[in-house]
């Protein structure tokens, strides 16, 4: 029920173009089909044995034409708006669970590798979306079967109970298979998740596999998890077409059946009748494939919800629904950092009984306190994994401290990942992390700054001047073309 409460409150966020796609569809699949069998029916019913009329011949192809026309241009209408909220909806929940995932402590931003974060929010949200997207076809043709099917009965009750028969046919199977879709998508998502994974780590560890001279091994691994992708996306497929190729062709042989045994009752069963009949069930076929196709793309829209939610860290799903600005055609304004004042300036700063543990290992720091002077220069030492980084980390608010508090000249700090940022305090990570980007932008990061005074304190203007392109020059993905202590 979470999924289907979290389709509702999609809907919720955009109900009028919710609405108006709904009512331009039906409009497309519903009534102009209608109409046009109609026409067919009193065209054909009309000629009888009477000589050809060119008259009629002429007014029959004017209103098909009208109707045709009529439907393509509602068309285009209806391509312009789902457009819009296709875009409007997939980046808002991008944006939703970006700005979730930037809130969180920085060092555990992520419950799961950055592939595959990044690999849900491009494919994972598309799918989370399509029944709802989906909804609006099967409510166009629902209309346009109770419509058909009752003209339909009019003209013959015992032939139309033969057309409903398929849908039974679908709704069988699509009960059957339920359980396979949802085991064949989630294994499918999940191969291709562990391959974009170990892509990323492939990138980030170049200097390590090279070293190692292990450039073979590595690429054998990608190709086998290649391989394991491979098989779980053609599996998926095959079995999702297998269930398309029932849903079509059950409804296509009882379509053949229906005209041979109206062929045979030309008495009682006109060949107005046997126009609209045949335009009618092409698209009462679309409806049972659309019903098929419903219940498929739910389920497995069902299987890409749950791997969003993942990325919540246990908060509620609301946050993916949350109606957030998203403007499609400006660019938002950049918020740049507060400028520095007086109160910024470092006198003490105190920690008292601060501790975090991780669940994982039980390990971590417990009950830290410590006071750091104006001008002073502390070292906290200790041997691999005594808990060096995690101490500086929960003191930074990088990670939550489960206890203890911090006093910047003596006022409590309560937020530490939102205070402890420039021009309050700077951190250099053990591995520091550069975006492909120029070496000017990597160092103001969007700021408008003394550019000469930051490469002075870092030492590094001997250095730019040996480049090429200068403080111009692209550092490459994570830095690669600059040394390490360059990039420290």
């Amino acid at each position: 029920m979470s999924y289907l409460k979290f389709l509702l409150r999609v809907f919720g966020n955009s109900p009028l173009w919710q609405v108006a796609i709904v009512l331009l569809r039906t409009l497309i699949f519903a009534g102009a089909p209608l109409a046009t069998g109609l026409v067919t029916r009193n065209y054909f019913n009309a000629l009888g044995g009477a000589r050809p009329d060119l008259r009629l011949a002429l007014s029959f192809c004017a209103m098909l034409l009208g109707v045709a026309f009529a439907r393509l241009v509602i068309i285009v209408v209806d391509i312009a708006i789902d457009n819009s909220w296709n875009t409007w909806s997939r980046n808002m929940m991008r944006r939703n669970l970006f700005e979730h995932i930037l809130r969180q402590p920085g060092a555990r931003a992520l419950p799961e590798s950055a592939g595959s974060t990044i690999s849900r929010l491009r494919d994972d949200i598309p799918e989370a979306l399509m029944p709802l997207r989906l909804l609006a076809w099967l409510l166009a043709y629902a209309t346009f079967g109770a419509v058909a099917l009752t003209i339909m009965a009019r003209i013959d009750p015992n032939m139309t109970l033969a057309v409903s028969a398929p849908m039974l046919v679908i709704v069988v199977a699509a009960m059957v298979t339920r359980q396979r879709v949802t085991a064949y998508s989630r294994e499918r998502k999940r191969a291709s998740a562990r391959v974009i994974g170990f892509v990323a780590q492939i990138f980030s560890s170049a200097q390590a596999i090279k070293v190692a001279n292990a450039e073979p091994r590595v690429i054998e691994e990608l190709r086998r998890l290649n391989e394991v992708r491979r098989t779980a996306t053609l599996r998926d497929a095959v079995f999702t077409k297998a269930l398309d190729a029932v849903f079509v062709n059950a409804v296509n042989f009882s379509t053949g059946v229906i005209l041979l045994v109206a062929s045979g009752r030309a008495q009682s069963f006109s060949v107005g009748d046997f126009a609209l009949f045949a335009q009618y069930l092409v698209g009462l076929t679309e409806l049972v494939t659309r019903v098929g196709e419903f219940i498929v793309r739910y389920r497995q829209g069902q299987v890409s919800y749950e791997r969003l939610t993942r990325l919540l860290w246990g908060a509620p799903d609301t946050v993916m629904t949350h109606l957030s600005p998203m403007p499609l055609r400006t660019v938002p304004p950049f918020q740049r950092t507060a400028a520095p004042v007086a109160a910024d300036d470092l006198e003490t700063l105190d920690v008292r009984g601060l501790t975090f543990v991780y669940a994982e290992s039980g390990r971590g720091v417990r009950d830290v306190s410590l006071r750091l002077r104006r001008g002073t220069f502390t070292v906290v030492t200790g041997r691999v994994g005594a808990g060096k980084t995690t101490l500086l980390r929960a003191l930074l608010g990088l990670l939550p401290a489960q206890s203890g508090e911090v006093l910047w000249n003596g006022a409590l700090v309560r937020d530490p990942a939102a205070f402890f940022t420039p021009p309050r305090a700077a951190y250099t990570g053990q591995a520091p992390r550069l975006f492909s980007e120029s070496l000017r932008n990597n160092v103001l990061m969007g700021e408008e700054g003394a550019l000469e005074i930051a490469l002075y304190n870092a030492v590094l203007e001997d250095d730019v001047a040996a480049m090429e392109k200068g403080l111009a020059t692209l550092v490459g993905p994570r830095g690669v073309r600059l040394s390490g202590g360059q990039i420290q």
